[in-house]
């Protein structure tokens, strides 16, 4: 399958905080704890841990809850670069979050397999 990314041009901190931030891109509650991944710098309030530094590729299409496969193929092909990903799953798309020192090749990678990267997001 052909895919379309969008490299926002923003870096993100992921942080394990004990309450939720406010304006984060996403913040997942499990277990008495948060995942909040937040556009650097992460704001000092209630973080456990984190780490910053990450670049965010938006898959540019909707996939119906009955499409299976995607996520698969593109973290197997990023880990045969030894890329490592943290992916947000929405309603209609996926964010693919990778370390801001791999940026240059999972663009290459995806490149690669002719998929399409939009590096202008708004």
């Amino acid at each position: 399958m052909g895919y379309k990314f969008s490299l926002h041009p923003e870096t993100f901190t992921i942080s394990v905080t004990n309450k939720p931030i406010a304006n984060c891109f996403a913040c997942i509650h499990f277990d008495g704890i948060y995942t909040v991944v937040h556009k650097d710098p992460l704001p000092d309030v209630g973080v456990l841990k984190g780490e910053g530094g990450w670049s965010m590729f938006t898959i540019d299409a909707a996939f119906d809850f009955s499409v299976t496969g995607v996520i698969a193929e593109i973290s197997t092909k990023l880990a045969d670069h030894g890329i490592p990903v943290f992916v947000i799953s929405s309603y209609y798309t996926d964010h693919i979050l990778i370390k801001n020192e791999h940026r240059k090749v999972a663009i290459v990678c995806f490149e690669s397999n002719n998929w399409v990267v939009n590096s202008e997001v708004k």
